[in-house]
């Protein structure tokens, strides 16, 4: 994959993500300034909707991608068996929240909202089984143009909702539209592919002696998903959907530039050619790991520090001085967003090694850390707990991750590490230094630093630690 390639399908997917996020953010936003108690329902239920897509996204998906790439079975059987897996869990996911907010005793208008975000996320979900026989295939761009397309259209609809003051419920099928349309869509290119699936000839809801794999797998996504999102849950459960609201607008400003890279970056472009790479031999896989794993480290530690220094101005324009508590957890998940990085860039390369089973033991320990944290945290603290909640769990994530890789590809080497720390140290010195003086001139000085460090400084390896992903 050249550069110009790797470039434009990165571009084609985050204008389509992009658009997304960006017609959500301008709804929410809205919804924040006039009505923070809705904002805080909404925020809830998309916590609600993202657990209950774990195993329908990350686990059935990336096995899908993985076995896609690999070619190693035919594609219209596989295609059909992940699309009615996730119609199925689908349903009796719906099913099992009607239940739990029966016996929870939830409102009318917050079960109807939880309910339709949940059910849109779950249209998502089917759709993104096709889309990954795109990456497969190596038509992200096709697949970017799709998904604006659809957004666009779900995302006014969600302006017109806005406007004529329609409410909450209504708003909450900007979900159901924008992904519905991506299923009317994506089915029809499968369709020209020559490989639209025959649903009453392939039988068998699982592949033959793949059932082991898959479950590993969705454990996997489940377990992540889960220390990711319980800081919701038990904010809602200990404090109001105001306190939620908080969180929630740091939280979501973080995850947008964590989900650039996950979803995107690594996980829509870059793992077809891990697994591509992994096919070829571990010494191979070593040097394109040791490339991107630089790369990512060299953006998300700039990164980390503008959104713990510069990140409050953001905060607060787009949401305002309302949300001015948001402030404090969103210097703490600065860092927790550069650790999601390196724990997403590893879960994938592991999964292109196939040690599915060992990202499953991986992940047991911060999911049960995010309980027991979050259950001394979190009532006492609320979005600032919360906030330390996550930033431990990934930091326990990030040592058994890096742990893992360096055993087996060693990605972590000197000349790296030292020009990184370089860059690092100057930009922490020249903050601390103009900090007393003027704050925001400090930050600004020290990322300056940072970028001129990385960029001009005599630094790194050779062309195998720095590789590039033009090479690809």
């Amino acid at each position: 994959m050249r550069g110009k390639g790797f470039l434009a399908r990165v571009l084609t997917l985050w204008a389509g993500k992009g658009i997304h996020d960006g017609m959500l953010a301008l709804i929410l936003l809205w919804l924040a300034r006039t009505d923070q108690s809705g904002y805080g329902l909404f925020v809830f239920g998309a916590g609600v909707a993202s657990m209950v897509r774990a195993a329908l996204a990350l686990g059935l998906d990336q096995y899908s991608l993985r076995e896609f790439s690999l070619n190693e079975q035919p594609r219209a059987p596989l295609l059909s068996q992940m699309a009615r897996i996730k119609t199925v869990l689908g349903g009796l996911s719906l099913a099992g929240l009607a239940a739990f907010g029966l016996l929870k005793g939830w409102g009318s208008i917050q079960t109807v909202v939880v309910m339709v975000i949940v059910l849109g996320q779950i249209m998502e979900g089917v759709a993104d089984t096709f889309f990954n026989l795109f990456r497969a295939e190596g038509r992200q761009v096709r697949e970017g143009i799709y998904r604006a397309v659809a957004n666009l259209i779900g995302g006014a609809y969600g302006v017109v909702c806005l406007l004529m003051g329609l409410g909450v419920v209504a708003l909450s099928f900007f979900f159901v539209i924008s992904n519905g349309l991506k299923i009317i869509a994506v089915l029809a290119g499968v369709k020209r592919l020559g490989l639209a699936p025959a649903w009453h000839k392939n039988g068998g809801l699982i592949p033959t002696g793949q059932i082991r794999v898959i479950l590993t797998i969705a454990g996997v996504s489940v377990l992540g998903m889960f220390y990711n999102s319980i800081q919701i849950f038990l904010l809602k459960q200990f404090h109001t959907l105001t306190e939620v609201a908080v969180y929630g607008a740091a939280f979501d400003l973080t995850s947008g530039f964590s989900g650039l890279v996950a979803h995107i970056i690594v996980g829509a472009v870059l793992f077809p050619t891990l697994v591509a790479a992994a096919a070829k031999g571990q010494e191979y896989l070593a040097g394109r790991v040791r490339a991107y794993f630089w790369q990512l480290i060299t953006y998300g530690i700039g990164l980390a520090f503008f959104l713990s220094t510069l990140g409050c101005l953001v905060l607060t324009t787009l949401y305002g001085v309302k949300y001015t508590a948001s402030v404090v957890p969103l210097r703490i998940l600065g860092p927790a967003t550069l650790l999601s990085f390196v724990n997403n860039f590893g879960v994938y390369v592991l999964l292109a090694l196939k040690q599915e089973r060992r990202l499953l033991l991986f992940h047991l320990l911060p999911a049960f850390l995010s309980l027991g944290l979050g259950l001394w945290l979190i009532p006492a603290l609320g979005p600032t707990g919360a906030a330390i909640n996550l930033l431990a769990c990934r930091i326990v994530m990030c040592i058994l991750i890096l742990g893992s890789l360096q055993r087996q590809l060693a990605p972590i080497v000197w000349p790296e590490l030292k020009h990184v720390l370089k860059a690092s140290l100057s930009m922490a010195i020249i903050y601390l230094a103009m900090i007393w003086f003027e704050p925001f001139s400090a930050a600004l000085a020290g990322l300056l630093t940072y970028v001129l460090v990385i960029r001009y400084s005599a630094g790194g390896s050779s062309e195998r630690s720095r590789g590039r992903v033009s090479e690809i």
